[in-house]
């Protein structure tokens, strides 16, 4: 076998840092792949079996005339303990609205946490919120706006 010369040696020296250390690099993107994969996420349950209800749109419809609201429950199923709340703060609460049925309530119904009503007279209603049950267990939710 021939001796090599100094260039020759420096230049079979560098080769094989640089093949060392590309091994390197590629061991540590195989040991953060198999870290990723295998270490549950923060985020996922812990128990599998009971997943979260999920949230289903409401088919609603809401008008306001003259001072009362009608809400519309355009669902195939009826909507129990049901939550509303005006213009972010005045809230309201119902047993059921069944399905395809029509709920009619007058806006002084609609109370702040502290007992204040609404007042048809000086406050525009700008939005409302519903939230309820559904048969599926599911939160039903629904917001418009006039």
């Amino acid at each position: 076998m021939p001796e090599l010369t100094p260039e020759e040696k420096k230049k079979k020296k560098e080769d094989s840092m640089q093949a060392g250390a590309g091994c390197l690099v590629l061991l540590i993107i195989i040991g953060a792949l198999y870290f990723s994969c295998s270490t549950p996420s923060v985020n996922q349950p812990t128990n599998q079996s009971t997943p979260a209800p999920s949230q289903i749109e409401l088919k609603a419809v809401l008008n306001y005339n003259n001072g009362r609201f009608t809400i519309n429950n355009n669902d195939s199923f009826n909507w129990t303990n049901v939550k509303f709340k005006l213009n972010d703060v005045y809230k309201l609460q119902a047993a059921v609205i069944e399905a395809r049925g029509t709920y009619t309530v007058g806006s002084k119904r609609f109370v702040k946490d502290d007992g204040t009503m609404f007042d048809p007279m000086s406050i525009r209603p700008t939005g409302m919120t519903i939230w309820c049950d559904t048969p599926q267990g599911a939160k039903g939710f629904y917001y418009g706006k006039w």
